[in-house]
């Protein structure tokens, strides 16, 4: 019997001892498994925001209403024009314009504007914009991230409404 031989037969008396290979094969799968498992886990947690709504259920509710309020804002005619300007890094001078349907200014009673981060909660604020006459109302506010935001304007005189989003994107 060669050498060769030897080896060979060795291997197939280890081959053949199932107490030996098939424990084995299952321990490794599981681990592969338990190893993904745990890969999965960690970058879930890790890249998890916190993101949530407050009062779904409430907004859903109220979604006929907010249907008949948009209507009656699409009645008035209102448009809103706005103007963002970033002179520093994370802070914006914010100029809003409203006009009516023929284009004359509207002397809004107040405009405000909520800054919403719609990637990350915690950071979201409303201001009050001052009025500067013929329509316009302006505000400086600080952003303290850049990136995506959502702009949430609205007008009101008197009972009339209207509301508006645009988004901005702060790089500096």
């Amino acid at each position: 019997m060669s050498a060769q031989d030897g080896r060979m037969q060795r291997l197939i008396r280890w081959y053949k001892q199932p107490n030996v290979w098939i424990p084995s094969c299952f321990f490794g799968m599981f681990l592969v498994i338990f190893a993904a498992n745990a890969t999965m886990i960690g970058v879930g947690m890790s890249s998890w925001r916190g993101l949530v709504t407050t009062d779904a259920y409430d907004k859903g509710v109220a979604y006929q209403q907010a249907i008949e309020a948009e209507q009656q804002e699409q009645a008035l005619g209102w448009s809103v024009d706005l103007s963002v300007d970033h002179p520093q890094p994370k802070r914006a001078d914010l100029l809003v314009s409203v006009t009516d349907a023929q284009g004359r200014p509207v002397d809004a009673d107040t405009v405000r504007v909520g800054l919403v981060r719609p990637t990350q909660a915690g950071y979201d604020s409303t201001h009050t914009l001052t009025a500067l006459g013929g329509g316009r109302f302006a505000k400086r506010v600080q952003l303290p991230l850049k990136g995506l935001w959502e702009l949430r304007i609205e007008a009101e005189k008197g009972a009339d409404a209207l509301r508006v989003s645009r988004r901005i994107t702060v790089t500096q």
